[in-house]
């Protein structure tokens, strides 16, 4: 079992090529072995362990799980929504939206608080130097 997790990039990359491929009428495990083909070298085994668990009868949610951490718990249970209620395409596209605005409040949180870490370590400097 992989005990690791895909970089929110990552998630947000595999959710969009998945809903696209989706999208444009490909079975889900040929969508998952086309993924497999095209994909960076770290997603192939997430992949291949999730195909294998889809070709054993699991669902895709089911395979996602047992996988470890790759995806939250919030975005399994999405996709198994999505496969329950024959919406996977959709289900696909919220989790694409919600990680996007997931990593855009990371980028927003490091902009704010870069400015008072200089601010604090600059006035950490200064009153070392007049310590000295």
């Amino acid at each position: 079992m992989i005990w690791r997790s895909l970089s929110l990039r990552d998630q947000i990359n595999f959710t969009y090529r998945l809903h696209s491929i989706l999208q444009a009428g490909v079975p889900l495990l040929e969508a998952l072995h086309l993924l497999e083909q095209c994909s960076p070298i770290q997603w192939r085994s997430f992949l291949s362990h999730t195909i294998e668990g889809l070709k054993r009868g699991n669902s895709l949610a089911t395979s996602l799980s047992k996988e470890g951490k790759w995806f939250s718990p919030i975005c399994i249970g999405l996709i198994a929504i999505g496969e329950k209620t024959g919406a996977l395409e959709q289900s696909l596209s919220l989790i694409h939206q919600q990680l996007l605005a997931k990593e855009s409040l990371k980028q927003k949180m490091k902009q704010a608080l870069t400015y008072p870490a200089i601010t604090f370590v600059a006035a950490m400097m200064m009153v070392v130097t007049m310590l000295l």
